[in-house]
């Protein structure tokens, strides 16, 4: 049975009210939103005289790094936080229902007794957490942390509020996607008002790119294929050219911005080859299309206007396989206007 946000809040308090050590995590290649909601949480429970501490599964961004993560958040190594996962009173998890998005750490978890609580606003079937605060009309999780720490009287100093900005502002797209609305751009004020220079913060995320970057978005541009009339734009980034450049690593947020400012794009795709081999799949719409079905067939989910999954490899084969449901989904779309199926087209070449 869902709960209301009154009733979350109210069971969180007595959660903390009887527990002293918490864990907390977000999920594998940890973004903006999942990061700063778990640094604000971490924040407020150790000002709550609670034993907290935070792991991550790799190093956290260098567009984050001002954040002050590197200092908070340790690496999770299996070996060395096997104990602290078995006997924590409370384990959290922020921005993410899945768990296979914590390689290695929820079955430590669950060989102990923790009392899981999962915050988190992407649709989803399936939720592990013993109280799962989850509110999928709400445009981030960090939206839901900032009323979390309102409700129970927590004050959002210009430390918090910078974790809380980056949450928010990271997951609509610095306040442009189509979940800014009076209310978040109201709770972006508010945080800014602490003190923050939303220039810098701004700067931080979206102006740090290294030059063999701007090389690959480059690259991978002069190679976008557009079909279904311009309503579908998709690209590849094999491991080949990633290493080729040296581009260390990266966030695609830029590249899927860029796919997205095609005058008729309905949906965009990009599939990144990772060193393991597996492909990483980003999807963004418009809205006529919910990306989060198509997601869905790739093991992946999201929201209707954002969505991924990561899939088994060759990049080739993965692409083909999610596209052909993209396809589907932009043609029935506009199968009313177009009166027939589109033709692909491809360019770029």
């Amino acid at each position: 049975m869902s709960l209301t946000f009154e009733e979350s809040a109210k069971r969180f308090e007595e959660v903390l009210d009887r527990h002293g050590t918490f864990l907390l995590t977000g999920h594998v290649n940890i973004d903006g939103d999942s990061l700063g909601s778990m640094l604000a949480m971490l924040t407020f429970l150790r000002r709550r005289g609670k034993d907290a501490r935070a792991v991550c599964f790799e190093p956290i961004h260098e567009r984050y790094a001002f954040l002050g993560g590197d200092e908070l958040v340790e690496i999770f190594d299996a070996d060395r936080h096997a104990e602290v996962a078995r006997s924590v009173d409370v384990f959290m998890m922020f921005d993410f229902s899945a768990t296979s998005r914590m390689p290695g750490l929820w079955p430590l978890v669950e060989q102990g007794s923790a009392y899981r609580v999962c915050i988190d606003h992407h649709p989803t079937e399936s939720l592990p957490g013993h109280l799962n605060i989850h509110f999928p009309t709400v445009p981030a999780t960090g939206k839901i942390v900032l009323d979390l720490i309102d409700h129970l009287g927590g004050e959002v100093d210009r430390e918090m509020a910078q974790a809380l900005l980056v949450a928010i502002s990271t997951d609509t797209g610095w306040f442009r996607y189509s979940n800014t609305n009076a209310a978040v751009l109201g709770d972006a004020a508010r945080l800014v008002g602490t003190g923050l220079d939303a220039n810098a913060v701004y700067r931080e995320i979206y102006q740090r790119n290294d030059t063999c970057l701007i090389r690959l978005m480059g690259r991978v541009a002069a190679e976008v294929n557009d079909e279904a009339g311009g309503r579908l734009l998709w690209a590849t980034i094999p491991i080949g050219l990633v290493h080729e450049l040296g581009v260390p690593a990266f966030e695609t947020d830029e590249l899927l911005d860029l796919l997205r400012t095609g005058r008729d794009a309905e949906v965009v795709a990009l599939f990144r080859e990772l060193d393991s081999g597996e492909v990483r799949v980003n999807l963004r719409s418009r809205g006529k299309v919910d990306v989060s079905e198509i997601a869905r067939f790739a093991g992946g989910g999201g929201h209707r206007h954002a969505a991924g999954s990561t899939m088994e490899g060759p990049l080739a084969e993965a692409a083909e396989s999610v596209l052909g449901h993209a396809r589907s989904a932009v043609d029935a779309a506009f199968a009313s206007t177009d009166g027939s199926r589109s033709r692909a087209t491809r360019s770029g070449r």
